[in-house]
């Protein structure tokens, strides 16, 4: 099985320039060889297969797969960038996905006669940039080569920053319908406060308190240098800007490698 995995991200990766040219996105090719492998085309693998319940394999795999994903997002962001566009990324997270989530909602209630609250659930499912898919979009030579390096980078940001926020407007059409009576409170309280703001604290807590560690290490000549993969050199070569249990994974990953990323040595 792990052979399997292996071998179909090295043959992606080394058609990826091949893959980009023809618009065939990593993310797109990845999803076609599950779909040939289950078990409703050449049956070589089912989840029963690993022994784990399905619910609980899927969800974990996502919240690996979206905490790599937001990682890449926040190493290739150059160094200061969120101090410099703290304006285009409050209009975008704030006036943005809101008005995505109202028309992916109208669209859903008006036009197709979906249920407002079931509309209004879909709608926050589809509002958030997913940062997995805009990857492919944003990086290589072909992406270098036709999109402006401004657009680029606000695209990443954007991708990587509304996961989290995304989740608060997933929330909100969950707890009316299953929590009616007290859903403007856990909204505000539990999902606000604790499960998006507080895993950003931890995130650029913890970011900080790493970068420091490092920097620390390495000035009392207690680290050797080696050869890590380039995207962690990257991550930890610079020490953060002046700037879990029970939250989700998906907001402290960007906010942890930006104070790792965004500081200078």
């Amino acid at each position: 099985m792990l052979a399997l995995f292996a071998g179909a991200v090295l043959v992606l990766s080394a058609f990826s320039t091949l893959t980009q040219r023809v618009s065939l996105p990593g993310p797109v090719l990845a999803l076609l060889f599950g779909a040939l492998i289950g078990p409703y085309a050449l049956g070589i693998l089912t989840i029963e297969d690993f022994g784990v319940p399905t619910g609980t394999l899927l969800e974990e795999a996502a919240r690996i797969t979206l905490a790599i994903g937001l990682t890449g997002v926040a190493l290739r962001l150059p160094h200061g960038y969120w101090r410099k566009n703290l304006r285009w990324i409050a209009a975008i997270i704030l006036l943005g996905m809101v008005g995505m989530l109202v028309v992916a909602t109208g669209v859903l209630w008006a036009l197709l006669g979906i249920p407002f609250l079931l509309a209004l659930l879909l709608g926050a499912i589809i509002t958030p940039t997913d940062p997995v898919v805009t990857t492919p979009i944003v990086t290589g030579s072909l992406a270098e080569d036709r999109i402006p390096e401004r657009v680029r980078h606000n695209l990443s940001a954007e991708s990587g920053i509304n996961d989290g926020l995304g989740y608060l407007f997933v929330m909100l059409p969950i707890l009316l319908l299953t929590k009616p009576g007290v859903a403007g409170q856990e909204l505000l309280v539990k999902v606000l406060l604790w499960e998006v703001l507080g895993a950003a604290v931890f995130g650029v807590l913890a970011g900080f308190l790493l970068a420091r560690l490092f920097v620390w290490t390495k000035g009392a000549g207690l680290m050797e240098e080696c050869c890590p993969p380039p995207s962690f050199r990257k991550a930890v070569r610079v020490p953060p800007a002046s700037v879990r249990p029970g939250v989700p994974a998906v907001s402290p990953s960007i906010f942890r490698r930006c104070p790792l990323r965004q500081g200078a040595l």
